[in-house]
């Protein structure tokens, strides 16, 4: 049995992780209230009256946007690890980091060239 102890933890922990997902998709089902008026089946419960449809098309640029911001939120994950470890890593992280700015910054003079960080044309 000792050869399975190891593995006693991710047993656990993916069982924990089963739980929660349970709870979280379930449950809501079984407390939740479940009583919509004419002004909670709307798209916005802003109080402002909507215009035109909820379904309609979007502008290619908002979805260009969400990629741009997605890029470079993972850029700062990537970039904090080489942060907090910069003085143990080396000139060879160093020169790849270095690589993965400059080809961001490419990105980014891109998408600037593109007119994709303006809301309006």
């Amino acid at each position: 049995m000792a050869f399975f102890d190891p593995y006693v933890a991710i047993v656990v922990l993916a069982v924990v992780a089963a739980l929660l997902v349970f709870a979280t998709l379930i449950l809501p089902f079984l407390f939740a209230p479940r009583n919509p008026k004419g002004y909670k089946l709307e798209p916005y419960e802003s109080g402002e009256e909507p215009i035109g449809s909820n379904r309609g098309p979007y502008s290619l640029n908002y979805y260009m946007f969400i990629l741009l911001f997605l890029i470079f939120d993972l850029e700062a994950v990537f970039l904090l690890p080489w942060v907090l470890h910069y003085d143990v890593l080396g000139l060879d992280a160093t020169v790849a980091v270095a690589i993965f700015v400059g080809l961001l910054m490419l990105e980014f003079a891109y998408a600037w060239k593109r007119g994709l960080l303006t809301w309006t044309r």
